[in-house]
């Protein structure tokens, strides 16, 4: 792997941790009182794209670090912070808006791996 590689991959990275605050931030969006899963849906495709650049980059388990840090950041918004509150919760009518948040922005990236459609390093 080039030190350009390298490089990319970790902006890949970061990348991945930035979709997962505008997820989380944007994950109880409702439209006419009724929540749409349109952020879920968004993240699921920018989150397969992020992986298909970084399979571009390198074959190795790697190219999963912008869904890891995806991952990482909705991990830690689920967690109480001060004041009990967490950014994402499982209660009442937020629930189907995290659970298509956590099911589309992992299960269209993991998707793409499962179809083999992911390209090679060049």
């Amino acid at each position: 792997m080039y030190p350009a590689d390298r490089i990319l991959l970790a902006f890949l990275v970061l990348d991945g941790a930035v979709v997962g605050l505008l997820s989380v931030g944007f994950a109880y969006l409702r439209f006419w009182d009724q929540p749409v899963p349109f952020v879920a849906l968004a993240a699921g495709l920018v989150n397969a794209g992020l992986l298909w650049l970084a399979a571009r980059s390198t074959d190795s388990p790697l190219r999963f670090g912008p869904l890891v840090a995806w991952a990482a950041v909705l991990l830690v918004a689920s967690f109480p912070g001060p004041g009990t509150n967490a950014a994402l919760s499982i209660d009442g009518t937020t629930a189907i808006a995290t659970l298509f948040l956590v099911l589309l922005g992992l299960g269209i990236p993991m998707a793409l791996v499962w179809s083999g459609r992911l390209p090679q390093p060049d």
